[in-house]
């Protein structure tokens, strides 16, 4: 941590109009009426723990910091398993976050979320597997062992992490904490603040309601419809329908230094580990009109999942099935359901696999970059072919964007 400095919001509140003007409003009304609450500034170098397992270096308990505001850069939420790292919230400036149940309503208690400088859910979308060069890569750095070799993509922003430290990067994240003071007041604008707190926090309160109602619509659906799918099925349509409602983040292709010190790492790897290929960097992140967000088969990041059976079709097979499931459920709620679920209408899926043609509903994997205008932007300007292989396709992934996209 660069910084850890207590500040008056006078100082700060400039600052946060660029940001958040609302906010900032919420706060100097507050603080005209009553005394203001503590506020913390800090700064955290790419890969840093901003919290972990729902403590701070501020403080042990949760229920001392109110909530914190993303001043500059970006920060991932995230749960960390032994072989998979979920993606909670991938927040960007301006943008506020409260492990505070309350606002945000998720049955994830905070002892479980953690929270990183920069994204913590990054990874090359080529294949970076060959131990030579990655051996050139630690003694060139000088690496500690202790970083694994990135067989698996979540180990991948170790040695980011370690490319950031070495080549000592500016690159930080700055934060402003607020005291819980700030929400325990009784005045109109306490409660505009508490009420504000629940509405942009992310995942904000509508998330946890609307995604029961989502589950229970498309069970009626399926059995209305007759539909037998396995587990997998129901549990990837579940994800994309969070993923597109930007109620969790998918992955996205990064095409600036938000959320990591990206041009610093694509040419670590151009340099030293001599890829051959474009140098893409997925991050997590959110569909919008202008970006394509991605789901991964091989790399799921899903909250909750059923065990496959050990009996079960092919990748590729359950893909199909998936396309089919998807198209006619969402004719049904369009029949149904419309103005409950309208954003879901506005989605638009594509699937890709290696063994997708482009006379079935799962298309080649090499025709992601045909389909994303970001991709090929940097493609081109890489001045390198776009990779033919990747693990985050190898058992298919889908795309996920706006229809007007």
């Amino acid at each position: 941590m660069k910084t850890n400095l207590q500040v008056l919001l006078k100082n700060e509140i400039e600052t946060i109009e660029g940001i958040n003007p609302k906010l900032a409003r919420i706060l100097k009304s507050i603080s005209k009426k009553e005394n203001e609450g503590t506020i913390i500034k800090s700064e955290f170098s790419f890969g840093e723990s901003i919290f972990e397992k729902g403590s701070t270096r501020l403080s042990d308990s949760p229920e001392d910091i109110g909530f914190l505001l993303i001043v500059d850069r970006g920060a991932e939420v995230f749960i960390e398993g032994k072989k998979q790292t979920t993606p909670i919230a991938a927040l960007q400036t301006g943008q506020i976050f409260s492990l505070n149940n309350e606002y945000h309503l998720s049955p994830l208690p905070p002892q479980l979320l953690n929270m990183t400088a920069g994204a913590r859910s990054i990874f090359l979308y080529p294949i970076i597997s060959n131990f030579e060069r990655h051996n050139k890569m630690f003694r060139y750095y000088n690496f500690d062992h202790a970083i694994p070799a990135p067989h698996l993509t979540s180990n991948q922003w170790h040695m980011f992490k370690g490319i950031a430290e070495a080549n000592n990067s500016s690159w930080r994240t700055t934060i402003l904490f607020f005291g819980n003071e700030w929400l325990n007041g009784d005045t109109v604008e306490h409660h505009q603040l508490r009420d504000y707190l629940r509405d942009s926090n992310v995942p904000n309160t509508s998330f946890y309601p609307k995604k029961m109602a989502f589950e229970l619509l498309v069970s009626q659906a399926i059995d209305q419809l007759n539909f037998k799918p396995d587990p997998f099925l129901a549990d990837n349509l579940k994800h994309v329908f969070a993923i597109a409602n930007h109620f969790l983040p998918g992955h996205v292709f990064a095409d600036d230094e938000q959320f990591a010190p990206i041009k610093m790492i694509q040419d670590a790897f151009m340099e030293q580990y001599k890829l051959s290929y474009a140098p893409n960097i997925l991050i997590p992140g959110y569909a919008t009109d202008e970006r394509v967000c991605y789901h991964s088969i091989q790399d799921s990041m899903m909250i909750e999942y059923a065990p496959q059976q050990r009996k079960k079709s092919s990748h590729l097979t359950q893909l199909r099935e998936l396309a089919r499931v998807f198209e006619q459920t969402k004719n049904f709620f369009e029949k149904n359901y419309q103005p409950e679920l309208a954003e879901f209408f506005d989605t638009k899926l594509e699937i890709f696999h290696p063994h997708g043609t482009a006379d079935i509903s799962v298309a080649p994997d090499c025709q992601i970059l045909h389909s994303d205008p970001v991709l090929q932007k940097q493609v081109t300007a890489s001045n390198k072919r776009f990779a033919k292989k990747s693990h985050f396709t190898s058992q298919g992934c889908i795309s996920i964007c706006r229809k007007q996209a």
